[in-house]
């Protein structure tokens, strides 16, 4: 997801429910960008399928055009635009650091000196603690 070679258009899928509740308490912005980045990306994959479409009848009726092609650059706007999106999400929830545990299926992250994690349990709360090297 970090590397900028390659465009995500959709970001991927939580591993649990945890994971996404865990990271939508520890960082609610993220979260925010994270799902406006997937609804960017489904507009640019559908806009895209949309423009083949186009193309296609165009080509059949003969009303096709070279210049024309600069359209399926809109599509690929929107996925610089999703991935910037999702990068950004995912940055501001690792400024906190958050880690998803996929064994114990438990989310973790800093809030200053203070450990939260979001339980296995299905509990509603992230739960709290002290760090032992905090004064």
């Amino acid at each position: 997801m970090r590397t900028l070679g390659r465009i995500v258009y959709i970001p991927r899928m939580w591993f649990s429910e945890n994971e996404r509740k865990g990271f939508m308490a520890c960082s609610p912005a993220g979260y925010r960008l994270l799902t406006l980045a997937g609804w960017t990306g489904a507009l640019g994959w559908f806009l895209f399928l949309l423009l083949v479409v186009a193309l296609i009848v165009f080509a059949i009726t003969r009303w096709f055009q070279f210049p024309t092609l600069w359209l399926f650059g809109l599509p690929l706007a929107f996925g610089v635009v999703a991935m910037f999106l999702a990068v950004l999400g995912r940055s501001l929830a690792s400024d906190k650091h958050f880690e998803y545990h996929y064994t114990p299926d438990v989310a973790s992250w800093l809030e200053g000196d203070v450990q939260k994690t979001y339980p296995a349990d299905g509990g509603t709360k992230a739960a709290t603690t002290k760090l032992p090297n905090a004064p």
